[in-house]
């Protein structure tokens, strides 16, 4: 084997089992939304941890805010996936989405969007209790979208279940968060993939797990239900690219053949083994950005 090889083998190795010092510049990962696709991010956990790598800080927008956080507070990826496929129904508002998704007087909709809010904050206060993000393993930053003042909302302090509860109020399916009178919803309006705070936050090196590869969403009807999927994709998409060019290397689990509001077990499982996929072929890939960054 040539010394270069040699030279590679071995920062590969010291990445991935953890070796701390001069040898590993601060990195960050950042979690995409992407509705109920965003359990591809589990399997992305799911290979760190096999691999022994963690990072100095998370990021997250949307749904993935969920996951983001449970890996900052220690919970391994089998932890996480079981209560993905447990809450499914509520973490969208699945169960109430054909209420409001189709022509409703303001005041049933409404109605559905605080009963949606309720259950979510209810499944939120059951996953993370009172943990604060003073309990993260690293520094972690959900990123939602102050409507107010127009610009990004990011929470890094206080509770981690409002926090999330914040960034994964999707317009029209919750209702709005309301934060130091600002009115705040999902993340996925303003920065669906926030590689930018986390180089604002010192990180030099970025990956980014994007959950909406593949995803070229068209209306094919008029129906209220297909337009507010078509929109929310390609709001979505749209609010992806920056982060995208903000990373140093973007993992992206084909999830063409998913559905944003996909809620039964077996497409859920089908997305995890996809994501884990995804990134265990990105282990090489990785690695160099390590030597390009060490040379």
């Amino acid at each position: 084997m040539e010394q270069n090889e040699l030279d590679f083998q071995e920062l590969k190795k010291i990445i991935t089992t953890r070796i701390r010092g001069i040898y590993q510049p601060p990195w960050a990962v950042a979690f995409s939304g992407g509705g109920m696709r965003a359990a591809a991010h589990i399997g992305v956990i799911k290979a760190f941890e096999e691999n022994d790598i963690f990072p100095d800080m998370i990021a997250a927008s949307s749904t993935g805010s969920i996951i983001a956080a449970a890996y900052g507070l220690g919970m391994e990826a089998e932890e996480i996936l079981r209560f993905f496929i447990a809450e499914k129904e509520n973490l969208l508002n699945i169960k109430r989405r054909d209420d409001l998704t189709r022509p409703l007087d303001d005041g049933a909709r409404a109605r559905a969007a605080a009963l949606g809010a309720d259950a979510l904050e209810s499944v939120l206060s059951a996953l993370f209790g009172e943990r604060d993000f003073s309990e993260m393993k690293a520094p972690c930053y959900i990123v939602a979208t102050d409507l107010t003042h127009g610009k990004e909302a990011v929470f890094s302090q206080g509770s981690v279940a409002k926090a999330c509860r914040a960034g994964m109020s999707i317009p029209g399916l919750f209702m709005p968060y309301v934060h130091e009178e600002a009115i705040i919803v999902d993340g996925f309006v303003i920065n669906n993939l926030p590689a930018n705070v986390l180089r604002e936050n010192g990180a030099e090196i970025v990956l980014g797990i994007n959950a909406h590869a593949g995803k070229n969403a068209r209306a094919v009807s008029t129906d209220i239900s297909d337009v507010f999927n078509a929109t929310v994709e390609m709001l979505s998409a749209s609010c992806m690219q920056a982060g995208m060019e903000e990373s140093d290397l973007v993992i992206e689990p084909k999830m063409d053949c998913f559905a944003m509001f996909s809620a039964d077990e077996e497409s859920i499982r089908k997305m995890y083994e996809t994501g884990y996929e995804a990134a265990m072929s990105k282990l090489d890939d990785i690695a160099a950005l390590f030597v390009r960054n060490n040379s």
